[in-house]
């Protein structure tokens, strides 16, 4: 119970001073005079200053959160920046990605749908629901739950490097800014099927596969499998491959990632390959959001904002 009331106490401080960072008021505080009864304490401006970053410290934000510019004086609080949530090749402001278009920014979708499923109460109920919704294993919801970061990469297109008459997809993610955030603790690449031939049954099975893009001295390229995943036809929703120990090796040396390649083969016959279309895989950006992203599980190396 004293934990529960230090924080909400300590929201409550959070949001009578922080409640509207662009009309700066006075900060004050909610005491106890000894008779219980609460009374307000105003602050001066230099223990409002100091106060106003000691909550930041412990909420691990790294600036005051702003307003949305959609809300007017009399609207409720804004909601603040979460920092833990972070998209590149996108926005970091968490109001930003709240307005951001769901059919082009699928990865910062996919982040604020699981900050919403986190803000649920944490028991194993809403655990069972959050998998089910995201589509997410075991090693997933555990990655979730010890990463003190979370975030997304969208895939950068590049026409050219898929010129070559090629059936699969090859991706590429910028990683240079995850060695300055934290130590990877987990990677996946997601991507969307859809279902098709819904009315007839195909069991038969395909192997999604992920192979790593790798130059040699002599200048000639090669692929190496590093994960898949099963499927069939009647699946429908998000596939996730693990690529953590790649993820791992990419972020110590970035310039050893030259892309992913992306290819589908039928399980009984592993040398033929097909097109991921054929299947109901979207490997491009249609404009419906399905197109595939990165997202990694990070240890945070500031201390300010570590969970626990």
């Amino acid at each position: 119970m004293f934990l529960l009331n230090s924080v909400l106490v300590s929201i409550f401080t959070f949001l009578l001073m922080f409640g509207d960072s662009h009309n700066r008021r006075k900060g004050a505080l909610y005491v106890d005079n000894g008779y219980d009864q609460t009374e307000i304490e105003d602050m001066s401006l230099e223990e409002n200053n100091r106060m106003e970053l000691e909550m930041l410290s412990i909420l691990g934000l790294d600036s005051t959160p702003l307003r949305s510019r959609s809300h007017s004086n009399n609207d409720p609080i804004g909601s603040p920046t979460v920092p833990k949530f972070r998209t590149f090749n996108d926005v970091d402001n968490f109001e930003k990605l709240k307005n951001t278009d769901s059919r082009t920014k699928l990865a910062s979708k996919f982040l604020l749908d699981l900050y919403d499923s986190l803000m649920e109460e944490d028991d194993e109920l809403s655990r069972r629901q959050r998998a089910l919704e995201h589509n997410l294993n075991e090693d997933e919801q555990f990655a979730i739950d010890v990463s003190d970061v979370i975030m997304t990469f969208d895939n950068i297109d590049d026409e050219s490097t898929n010129a070559r008459p090629e059936k699969g997809k090859r991706l590429w993610f910028d990683f240079s800014k995850l060695s300055t955030t934290g130590t990877v603790i987990g990677g996946e690449l997601r991507v969307y099927q859809n279902k098709l031939n819904a009315q007839r049954r195909n069991k038969t099975v395909y192997t999604v596969i992920v192979y790593e893009l790798v130059y040699k001295y002599s200048g000639e390229s090669s692929l190496e499998r590093i994960s898949s995943v099963s499927t069939t036809q009647s699946f429908s929703g998000w596939l996730g491959i693990n690529l953590t120990d790649s993820l791992i090796s990419w972020v110590r040396l970035f310039d050893y990632s030259k892309g992913l390649y992306l290819a589908v083969h039928l399980g009984d016959k592993p040398g033929h390959e097909i097109m991921p279309e054929e299947i109901g895989i979207s490997v491009v950006n249609n404009g419906e959001g399905t197109q595939p992203f990165m997202v990694a599980f990070l240890e945070a190396l500031d201390d300010d904002v570590r969970r626990r």
